[in-house]
């Protein structure tokens, strides 16, 4: 017998029913959903049975019954906790619904299954299309148990979304695909890549008396060979292929050129970016820092004044115009590359809060927050959280529901676990992130762009991410060590399509051979490679052009040995393809 029970939380939205926007409308077909969603739906067709229906939705019958069906109180998940609110939590924390959250958890196991049973479905596949070759029933009734095993799981998934901590818990326990089911996607990309060989070993005793190498992609009977072997445990994955891959065999060092003194005057022209340059036992701060605003900001040159040796600079800070020597032994400026653009979508109604937010000042950032429009921003730039935390805690909070784009400078774990429940953000900027921070955005399954800084002076550990099921199109990267964002790029191999890395055209992160280290992420989409030869420090990396262009040359060379036709391109050569301003 079925059991069916009432909600009163409307089964697209996940929002309880409500008597204004949340209003319970029922459609012929007999199933509800609250106004709101009806509204926003492209087509009038039921979610659930696609079934079509005419009317417009003010004018469907309203489903009382539903708000006057009892209830148990709602249940919360608490941000900062990290688990299932108390009363505490409350009134003392940042807390979301405790179905969302775990909706939002279950999609991500949910999806691993689904990946694990479409990889047995297309060995079945392999399998069925060389039935008449062998009698292969054993291996497709083993995969139809394990596809069943899988579906089984799924639905234990969406069942202990509403259950206690227990039940939930032993439920993602079942949620992780093994065996077959686990190694099924990665077993058919190397049966179908035309660069995998197989070799194959004939033994006498202990003598090899045949020798020979088949590439699977073009022998259909040596694909039912290894998918036959797959099936029954006798093919196993060699634990050397991610072991090779971690390995590092470089010494750590930073990208960043050091510009002398004689070079600095001729690379600024009107316009430039430049910095101030404090000398050390040089005095004469105080008698500049208005100029320059707290903390000191870049400058624009304006004009070159004594015969060449000075330059007027307009502060971004205050406005100000200053001007300073640049002659020998006395340079008061360095020249800035041009600034770096964080990439946070093209959504409507953005808004910048990077002088609000560094400064000191309060009245600005409480007018900011009294804003009634300030909620319905979608893309905010700029927002440093170290000054004031929690006031750039509150202004996360009040931008949550409709933000798709955000840049965070120096975040805290509180500002990254708000960031994590919002299931809108689609592009997301950090600098000055920590180890655990970068392991939670990573896995983020709304965001489809990521970047993310450190600067070599405080490191990231070395760090490996789990290969996860989302859908990250696009990474900027210029973290220290290497071998991290190297990790973090490995992990969203499967649908990577653009790469920038922060990298010396020479030895970058003192490493020697990049080219072969971006050929092991095993990327499968990759289109285009940006090498930066600049920081988000506004520092310049090491470059020249004879080591730029064989370095390049090196990259496209070994990733055409994965088959893979992608363009390498360089910031400081090719300026016009790449964001700054």
């Amino acid at each position: 017998m079925i059991l069916y029970k009432f909600t009163m939380e409307c089964q697209v939205c996940l929002e309880q029913f409500n008597l204004v926007e949340r209003r319970p409308k029922v459609l012929p077909c007999g199933h509800s959903y609250c106004l709101k969603c009806l509204q926003q739906l492209p087509t009038k067709v039921c979610p659930l049975d696609k079934k079509e229906f005419l009317a417009a939705p003010e004018e469907l019958v309203d489903n009382f019954s539903l708000l006057d069906t009892p209830n148990s109180a709602p249940r919360f998940w608490c941000v900062s906790c990290k688990k299932e609110a108390s009363a505490e939590c409350v009134e003392d924390h940042a807390v979301r619904s405790l179905k969302k959250e775990r909706a939002a958890e279950a999609e991500r196991h949910l999806e691993a299954l689904q990946q694990g049973k479409e990889g047995l479905s297309k060995l079945q596949a392999t399998l069925v299309s060389a039935y008449h070759y062998f009698d292969l029933e054993k291996c497709l009734e083993k995969l139809q148990r394990e596809m069943a095993d899988l579906d089984t799981a799924r639905e234990r998934v969406q069942d202990a979304m509403e259950a206690d901590s227990g039940g939930w818990e032993r439920a993602k326990e079942t949620a992780v695909p093994g065996g077959l089911a686990r190694d099924a996607v990665r077993l058919l990309a190397d049966l179908t890549d035309p660069s995998v060989e197989c070799s194959v070993t004939v033994r006498r005793g202990d003598v090899a008396a045949w020798e020979g190498v088949v590439k699977p992609a073009g022998k259909p009977e040596a694909r039912l060979l290894l998918c036959r072997l797959a099936c029954f445990g006798q093919l196993k994955q060699s634990a050397q292929q991610d072991d090779h891959r971690d390995v590092v065999h470089w010494e750590e060092s930073t990208n960043t050129a050091n510009i002398p003194g004689a070079l600095m005057k001729p690379s600024m022209v009107i316009g430039s970016r430049v910095a101030r340059v404090w000398r050390h036992g040089q005095c004469g701060y105080e008698k500049y820092k208005d100029f320059e605003g707290t903390p000191p900001g870049p400058g624009i040159v304006t004009a070159f004044c004594y015969d060449g040796d000075a330059v007027s600079v307009k502060w971004h800070r205050t406005g100000l115009v200053g001007t300073y020597w640049m002659k020998p032994f006395h340079y008061d400026l360095r020249p800035l590359p041009p600034q770096m653009e964080a990439n946070v979508g093209a959504a409507p109604r953005a808004l910048c809060v990077d002088s609000i937010s560094a400064c000191a000042d309060m009245k600005p950032k409480w007018k900011l927050l009294a804003d009634t429009s300030f909620g319905k921003v979608h893309t905010l730039v700029g927002l440093h959280c170290e000054p004031d935390p929690q006031w750039s805690l509150t202004v996360l909070q009040q931008v949550a529901p409709h933000l798709e784009g955000l840049q965070l400078v120096t975040p805290k774990q509180q500002h990254i676990d708000l960031v994590a429940t919002m299931s809108r953000l689609k592009h997301l900027s950090i600098t000055n992130l920590a180890g655990e921070q970068l392991r939670e955005v990573s896995n983020m399954a709304s965001l489809r762009s990521l970047e993310v800084h450190c600067q070599f002076a405080a490191p990231l550990p070395k760090l490996t991410f789990p290969a996860t099921p989302v859908g990250l199109q696009w990474l900027r990267c210029g973290v220290h060590p290497l071998s991290t964002a190297l990790a973090l790029a490995r992990a969203h191999a499967d649908t990577l399509e653009e790469l920038q890395l922060v990298a010396a055209s020479r030895l970058p992160y003192g490493c020697p051979d990049l080219a072969q280290q971006l050929q092991r992420c095993g990327f499968k989409k990759l289109k285009k490679i940006v090498l930066l030869r600049q920081d988000a420090y506004d520092n310049f990396c090491r470059h020249g052009e004879p080591s730029c262009k064989k370095q390049a040359l090196h990259i496209m060379y070994f990733l055409s040995e994965s088959n893979l036709s992608v363009d390498v391109l360089c910031s400081a050569c090719n300026p016009e393809k790449f964001k700054t301003k």
